[in-house]
């Protein structure tokens, strides 16, 4: 019987250690996993970081060039508009039938002036109200890509502060944590699919914009190319009317001209004409007696 309880109690302590190692054990297991789950937080929260950072520093470059290649279509139009003046001004200072122009239509020349004048600035006000719209539009799409980062950072903070008090009040079963893997895929999956939805919103209105901003540039430079046509049909119109004028002028100076010689001619031959009637009439009235003195 002594042997029996000896043995009994070998056994017995025999098993309370094994349940102590065990629970050592578990308490081990649970403590590396909360390590590695700990870690595994942090390396999802750096990459989302990152890609965050990534996207606003690429949204900064982007609009950046946009306004680059904007100011560089506004000053080469500027640029532009002022060659055409100039040379419109050396051609119409060198040449000689719009100086005659100039000074026997001054009025309808002024009246062109205020006409152009009026264009220009009726053009240079559409410009700017064009270039603050655009401004705008800019300002508003900042303003919503900050809302909507804003009201992302805030959802992840929201699921990050609740799922560290879940953490700290209930202890962590592998079932819990299972779930807490999947929900956080899940999570993560939705804001994928949130960035990659704005981006194609983003992408699809960069085009539209840009479209927007060719169609504008086009309907100007089909504006400015009618104006210019308009321009050089009105000044050959001119230019022919006074070729014509000209002409004109010139032939009625050659008719009068020739009119002119014509009389001149026709009267010395009266006047040789009468002359000679008059010599005529001395030499037969006296005979020939005056010839020397005719």
């Amino acid at each position: 019987m002594r042997c029996k309880l000896i043995v009994l109690q070998k056994v017995h302590i025999m098993r309370c250690r094994l349940t102590v190692l065990q629970k050592v054990h578990i308490t081990c297991r649970l403590i590396v996993l909360q390590k590695v789950h700990i870690t595994c937080r942090l390396i999802v929260l750096q990459k989302v970081h990152i890609k965050t950072c990534r996207l606003t520093l690429l949204q900064k470059v982007h609009i950046m060039t946009c306004r680059l290649i904007v100011l560089q279509n506004v000053h080469t139009m500027t640029c532009r508009l002022i060659v055409l003046q100039k040379v419109h001004r050396k051609t119409c200072r060198l040449t000689l039938l719009q100086k005659v122009h100039i000074m026997t239509c001054r009025l309808i020349v002024l009246q062109k002036v205020h006409r152009k004048t009026c264009r220009l600035t009726l053009l240079q006000k559409v410009h700017i109200m064009t270039c603050r719209l655009t401004l705008l539009q800019k300002v508003h799409i900042m303003t919503c890509r900050l809302t909507v980062l804003q009201k992302v950072h805030i959802k992840t903070c929201r699921l990050i502060v609740l799922q560290k008090v879940h953490i700290t009040t209930c202890r962590p079963t592998l079932l819990q944590k299972v779930h807490t893997m999947t929900c956080r895929l899940t999570v993560l999956q939705k804001v994928h699919i949130k960035t990659c939805r704005l981006t194609v919103l983003q992408k699809v209105h960069i085009k539209t914009c840009r479209l927007t901003v060719l169609q504008k540039v086009h309907i100007m430079t089909c504006r400015l190319t009618v104006l210019q046509k308009v321009h050089i049909m009105t000044c050959r119109l001119t230019v022919l009317q006074k070729v014509h004028i000209m002409a004109c002028r010139l032939t009625v100076l050659q008719k009068v001209h020739i009119m002119t010689c014509r009389l001149i001619v026709l009267q010395k031959v009266h006047i040789m004409t009468c002359r000679l009637d008059y010599r005529v009439d001395v030499c037969r009235t006296t005979n020939g007696a005056h010839i020397e003195h005719l």
